[in-house]
């Protein structure tokens, strides 16, 4: 809500999507650093749209973790990367979403869940 406040609309990573799925190659690089306002090694960042590299939040080493490549992956509680977020594309304050092929619906402006796998358990608002 901050990047929203501060730039008049969402990280560019959420433009014509209804959800973002963290767990896609380079989405959690690109949301970290849209939301830090720099890279993993401390460098400015002014992805997806963060033109002025400014920090809305941080993020501390146990809330990801990062691959082989050295790419970063945000994770749970359980260390689940299924995570999504969903935003208020209309304004209207209510998000309507599907999880498990069920239609849900939530007055928020941003919302975030994790899908559950084998591995992980699913974190939902219900």
């Amino acid at each position: 809500m901050q990047f929203r406040a501060e730039y008049g609309q969402y990280p560019t990573s959420f433009e014509d999507r209804e959800s973002v799925n963290l767990a896609e190659p380079g989405m959690s690089r690109q949301f970290m650093e849209s939301l830090t306002g720099r890279t993993l090694d401390g460098k400015k960042a002014t992805t997806a749209g963060n033109r002025k590299a400014a920090a809305f939040l941080s993020f501390s080493k146990s809330e990801y973790e990062v691959d082989k490549n050295g790419e970063p992956h945000l994770v749970d509680a359980y260390g689940n990367p299924n995570i999504v977020i969903v935003v208020d594309h209309d304004n209207d304050g209510v998000i309507r979403y599907t999880v498990d092929g069920e239609e849900r619906e939530r007055k928020a402006k941003v919302i975030a869940y994790t899908l559950g796998t084998d591995e992980y358990p699913a974190v939902t608002f219900d």
